[in-house]
């Protein structure tokens, strides 16, 4: 016999109630309209989505345990609230019936849409450790779907109010208060995040999902205290099989910095057991003089196993044209995986402050480029754009992205580069090369030091003081 949707709801409800009560209950869920629903006007201040599941609070009369659900709008300000467990049933009902007393799920905007209209809430789920059932609003049907076994129980759930995020490095790793980073969460917030982009980018390569994979090597040009060194390799440690054989370089040209950084992985490593240090180290050295004896150095020869082998080169904050360098030092390597985060871009500048000088009575852009401070983030535009194309042009799939918010620091743009498994063709190379010239001839540039190095046609010159016995052309 059809449900009602009056009978529908009060069934729902019951059933949440009951999972509560025997310890079953994960989570609800309440799905209204898409944004593709209706107009975004119409939609603003309706409810798009609620998330429900268990939560303990700590009082001083002891713990609690209450239903928290988040109530999520379209544009409009979330809101939470906390249920007691005896008043879910009725609080449930209450919300899907959608009466004009529910005034205290109200948006800002002060709007609420009945239940089963076209802005309304549509579908609810519950999700217990043994059972989804579904109700849909519209219909009033009720549908149940057997999960496969699973033991756990009410005591096994999360139920901490604030929910633990979930990061690539643990918190509680012991290189952390080793650099001193312990009291620094700006700082392990970045290493977070570079290590999340660098960590997916592996995992998307097309060797390693072939599990050929057999070593993981890792080049930190200008690697300074370590800080990504440490967490890349104890990601990569503690993510991939002993089986795959991590090795992981920081290479600075400060002795002294160089002496510090390996007598901290020799004291981790003797005292983790988990040896997620073994096969990180530190050189001294410049980019320059790593990319001179890079062909001879174990792990980057080009051999009949380079498909066994992943190659990474990375770079935070290379100031200037040591992003070049870092960058030059991957392509001649044949790095699968290039990321780089550029920093104080000079050698562009003054070219473009020329061409405004000589060119400010005709130029289209004269009312931007006359301030400084556009000409200067113009600038870093140009010149991130033009590492991006030679990227391209030397056979990787490029991205170029916000890596972290501002508040941490002011040079958050980031290049990747991943090498692609087919080359493209000539006629993309070519047009790559016309839309570099192009560029640089808009903004006057005359000289940028990877393009002299890759020695392409852009009517970019090469007396950057940089041979082309040092640095050889692709």
């Amino acid at each position: 016999m059809k449900m009602t949707a009056t009978e529908a709801i009060d069934d729902f409800c019951e059933k949440v109630q009951a999972s509560i009560d025997s310890g079953d209950f994960e989570s609800i869920n309440f799905q209204g309209p898409s944004k593709k629903a209706a107009q975004k006007e119409l939609l603003r201040g309706c409810i798009w989505q609620v998330n429900g599941r268990l939560v303990k609070l700590i009082k001083k009369k002891g713990n609690k345990v209450q239903v928290h659900l988040t109530f999520k709008y379209h544009g409009a300000t979330d809101i939470c609230k906390n249920w007691q467990i005896e008043d879910t049933s009725r609080l449930l009902k209450e919300l899907l019936s959608a009466t004009k007393e529910n005034a205290q799920y109200k948006s800002e905007w002060g709007t609420f849409h009945p239940c089963g209209s076209p802005l309304g809430l549509s579908f609810c789920s519950l999700k217990t450790c043994h059972n989804i059932t579904k109700l849909n609003l519209i219909t009033s049907k009720i549908n149940t779907m057997k999960l496969q076994s699973n033991e756990a129980t009410k005591d096994d759930l999360v139920t901490a109010h604030d929910r633990i995020k979930q990061v690539p490095v643990s918190q509680q790793a012991s290189f952390w208060n080793a650099l001193g980073l312990s009291k620094k969460p700006s700082k392990r917030r970045q290493c977070q995040k570079f290590v999340e982009i660098v960590g997916n980018l592996v995992k998307q390569m097309p060797t390693m999902k072939s599990s050929k994979v057999k070593s993981i090597q890792t080049i930190d040009m200008g690697c300074g205290r370590g800080y990504l060194t440490f967490s890349l390799h104890h990601h990569l440690r503690e993510n991939y099989p002993s089986s795959i054989s991590i090795d992981t370089r920081g290479i600075d040209m400060r002795p002294k910095l160089v002496a510090e950084m390996n007598k901290i992985v020799e004291s981790l490593r003797e005292a983790n057991e988990t040896n997620n240090m073994n096969g990180l180290m530190f050189e001294t050295g410049t980019i320059e003089s790593f990319l001179r004896r890079s062909r001879n150095y174990v792990g980057y020869s080009k051999s009949s196993k380079v498909k066994e082998q992943l190659k990474i080169l990375i770079a935070l904050h290379a100031c200037d044209v040591a992003t070049d360098d870092a960058l030059w030092s991957g392509i001649q390597m044949q790095a699968d995986i290039i990321v780089v985060a550029p920093c104080c871009h000079k050698e562009i500048r003054p070219q473009l402050d020329a061409h405004f000088k000589k060119n400010k009575d005709c130029d289209p852009l004269r009312d931007v480029l006359r301030y400084g401070i556009y000409r200067e983030r113009i600038a870093e535009t140009i010149t991130d754009s033009i590492r991006a194309l030679l990227l391209e042009l030397a056979g990787y799939q490029v991205n170029v992205f916000e890596f972290i918010g501002g508040e941490h620091t002011g040079k958050n743009v980031m290049i990747t580069g991943t090498r692609r498994t087919t080359q493209r063709s000539k006629s993309e190379r070519d047009s790559i090369r016309h839309r570099l010239q192009k560029l640089t001839e808009m903004y006057g540039i005359k000289s940028q030091k990877l393009v002299a190095w890759t020695n392409h046609d852009s009517k970019v010159s090469e007396k950057n003081g940089v041979s082309a016995k040092t640095m050889p052309p692709l």
